[in-house]
């Protein structure tokens, strides 16, 4: 699968983001707390930091959570989990939130399962510019 430039930058910036410790986890939702103690799933947090039209799902006037999922996909590439695709990374939303919400994985264990999806060579870039 050929992926453009801007869709491997926003993988690089999500698993920083995940490793950075800079994110509460939350479960059964893409975003959670309050505007003083913001909570993300792992998609939440790459719906924060990467889609084009960045919201919040915090207090008020929030448009609904389909809209950030559309963003989160089309910025990391992932296709909607409502079209038939012979891409393999149609299911990868699904396991996104399996690892978040059943599995209860830390964020930095998440990041580690996002780089054996998107290839050594995200892992090696990343390495490189630290």
């Amino acid at each position: 699968m050929t992926i453009s430039p801007e869709i491997v930058e926003n993988r690089r910036k999500w698993i920083e983001a995940l490793r950075s410790g800079n994110y509460t986890q939350v479960t059964g939702r893409l975003f959670g707390g309050t505007e003083g103690n913001k909570q993300y799933c792992c998609l939440g947090v790459a719906a924060e930091v990467c889609a084009s039209e960045p919201w919040r799902y915090f207090v008020t006037g929030h448009p609904s959570e389909s809209a950030a999922y559309e963003g989160m996909r089309a910025a990391l590439g992932i296709p909607s989990n409502d079209v038939e695709t012979d891409s393999p990374m149609g299911d990868y939303q699904y396991e996104f939130v399996w690892r978040n919400d059943s599995r209860k994985l830390s964020f930095d264990e998440i990041a580690d399962y996002a780089v054996s999806v998107f290839g050594e060579n995200l892992d090696r870039d990343l390495e490189v510019a630290a």
